[in-house]
C-alpha cells in the first residue's frame, strides 16, 4: 500500500482502529514503518524532541555499505543509533561485526541501544547524544 493511500485510509479510521493498526504495523509518529517496537519508541522519542533523523539510510564508506537504524545528520559529526533488540546468537555475532565496522571504518559516532535502555530512554539518549556532541568520540 502506498504511503499516501495508507495515510488516507488511517484518516478515515477511528482512534481505536488507528491504535490497533499502529500496534500491528509499527508506525512512528513521523509516519514511518519500522521493524520493531524498540525502534518505534526510539523514533518517537527523536520526533518528540525535534531531533532530525533518517531511518535506515544506506551509507557507503570505504567501499563498505552499512544501514544503521537511525542516522542523526544535523551535527558536525553524524551520530548513528543502533537498536539491538534481538537475543539470538547469530544476531549477537552480526551486532559485533557491525559495531567493529562502525568503530574502525566509519566516521560516525555510534550509540548502542539495548532493550533495557528503553525504560529510561529519554535519560539514556539525552546523555549519550550530549556526550557525542561534546567530545565526538567513538565507543
Amino acid at each position: 500500500m502506498s504511503q499516501k493511500l495508507g495515510l488516507l485510509k488511517r484518516m478515515l479510521m477511528s482512534d481505536e482502529e488507528i491504535e490497533d493498526y499502529n500496534k500491528k504495523n509499527l508506525i512512528t509518529l513521523n509516519g514511518e514503518c519500522v521493524k520493531s517496537q524498540g525502534e518505534r519508541i526510539i523514533a518517537n522519542f527523536l520526533y518528540n524532541k525535534d531531533i532530525d533523523y533518517i531511518y535506515e539510510r544506506r551509507l557507503k564508506y570505504n567501499n563498505r555499505v552499512v544501514i544503521p537504524d537511525f542516522l542523526l545528520p544535523s551535527w558536525e559529526h553524524h551520530v548513528i543509533i543502533e537498536y539491538w533488540g534481538m537475543n539470538r546468537e547469530s544476531y549477537h555475532k552480526r551486532r559485533k561485526v557491525k559495531q567493529r565496522l562502525y568503530k574502525n571504518h566509519c566516521p560516525y559516532n555510534l550509540i548502542d541501544v539495548f532493550p533495557h535502555h528503553l525504560k529510561t530512554l529519554e535519560d539514556y539518549l539525552t546523555t549519550m547524544i550530549d556526550e557525542k556532541k561534546k567530545g565526538w568520540f567513538h565507543l
